[in-house]
């Protein structure tokens, strides 16, 4: 273990980090799984220790000694209450003063590399005509996309002040076997046979499958050019929402359910029901260009085409 490249990884638990963690075993790094409370679903290794956050964060605690890199996927990305000062505060808690913490103490440690997994959400919503660049202006739409900002201002500021190099990351929406969200219950409605309404939406949607997002965080823990800077990360492909519910349909070998509807009329329909934010998410515009990454990082996502989808939505 002593000769082992050191890599600590926050958010150990969840979506991401779980996936992470198990693909950096097979790759034989020695792992520090940072967590809160909750057990670590995963296989036991020698090369893997687990230690509780706070412990991590503490005054006098060497869990950070001799880090290569902290990779940052702790984050907290929705709330049971209505937007409002109480829950920005909940949101800036742990996306803004948790990061702070971590990155004092890694830059205290010397550690060499932040990886922080950010958002496009810090971007904002929508997509301008073309597709978001790292160029765009940022313009967060909720608190947790404005926490996810001020984080990364954060991670720039201390980490200019020191030797540590950063990496932030922002993804759009990740999908993979087991993943929750609106994607998640797309595929429910679709297994329901249940009617959409879609069918006349023509946007363009970016997409990030998981096993792609690992691939892009380990293809940074192993550049050996430490370069330091904000990244978007994404697949290849742009689908729109009608084209992503004829391909989950396809990949289930189900009968989709699309039908013609006004989306003047949907618009309506979305805003009286108090959904208009979901609305815009199925309709918009939201294409995030990933080339500045995959030029920089020399970088291809290992899964293209319908691969991914494929892994995340065929029956078992």
């Amino acid at each position: 273990m002593r000769n082992l490249k050191k890599i600590v990884v926050t958010g150990a638990s969840g979506f991401v980090g779980k996936k992470l963690i198990e693909e950096l075993l097979n790759q034989n790094y020695l792992v520090i799984a940072l967590i809160n409370k909750k057990d670590l679903e995963i296989k036991a290794s020698p090369n893997l220790l687990t230690y509780n956050l706070d412990d991590a964060l503490n005054q006098g605690s060497t869990i950070l000694d001799s880090t290569d890199t902290v990779v940052h996927l702790a984050a907290k990305t929705h709330s049971s209450i209505k937007p409002s000062k109480k829950n920005y505060l909940e949101f800036k808690k742990v996306n803004l003063d948790l990061t702070r913490k971590l990155i004092d103490k890694a830059v205290e440690k010397n550690v060499k590399n932040i990886i922080f997994l950010s958002s496009i959400k810090a971007m904002g919503e929508e997509s301008p005509s073309g597709a978001l660049k790292e160029s765009h202006t940022p313009n967060p739409q909720d608190n947790y996309g404005k926490t996810k900002l001020l984080a990364e201002e954060k991670i720039r500021e201390l980490c200019s002040k020191s030797a540590t190099n950063y990496l932030i990351l922002r993804p759009p929406l990740i999908y993979g076997p087991n993943s929750k969200g609106n994607l998640r219950l797309l595929e429910k409605l679709i297994n329901y046979g249940v009617p959409l309404p879609l069918k006349d939406i023509n946007n363009g949607r970016s997409f990030i499958f998981i096993e792609n997002l690992v691939d892009a965080i380990i293809t940074s823990i192993k550049d050996k050019n430490t370069i330091s800077g904000t990244y978007l990360i994404s697949d290849n492909e742009v689908l729109s929402t009608p084209d992503l519910i004829r391909k989950i349909a396809e990949i289930k070998g189900i009968k989709h359910r699309l039908v013609n509807f006004p989306l003047k009329y949907l618009r309506y329909l979305m805003i009286f029901v108090r959904q208009k934010k979901k609305f815009d998410s199925i309709s918009g515009n939201l294409i995030v260009s990933n080339s500045k990454y995959k030029k920089d990082f020399n970088w291809e996502p290992p899964f293209i085409g319908d691969l991914g989808f494929k892994k995340s939505f065929t029956k078992k």
